[in-house]
């Protein structure tokens, strides 16, 4: 069973049933690691960071939210590389929440 010698013109692409669902899936390397396009400098100090979350309604979660990024030093140039996982990790527990953020960023950078 171990050790099983296959001929030389074995080809597991062609034959095996797992690659061939899979072949037509092409994995890009870099693509949880690429940053994405700045399309305009946001020149925001930390509080004006917290000002411009303070204009959003998370109830009574706004103000621990301006604070938390606050006190990690985001500045409006770290804003168009913010993602999910990154406001998680800052104690924004709610997705609904993050994903508002997420899109106030993003009219922000292309308005």
């Amino acid at each position: 069973m171990f050790g099983t010698q296959f001929p030389a013109n074995f080809n597991p692409s062609r034959t095996s049933p797992v690659r061939s669902v899979l072949a037509p899936v092409s994995v890009n390397a870099t693509a949880n690691t690429a940053m994405p396009q700045k399309t305009v400098d946001i020149n925001m100090s930390t509080d004006q960071v917290k000002d411009f979350i303070r204009k959003m309604s998370f109830g009574n979660y706004t103000e621990q939210y301006a604070e938390a990024l606050a006190s990690l030093g985001v500045e409006g140039d770290d804003l168009p590389y913010i993602d999910e996982a990154m406001l998680e990790e800052a104690g924004i527990a709610a997705k609904i929440h993050r994903m508002k953020l997420i899109r106030n960023i993003h009219e922000l950078i292309h308005s």
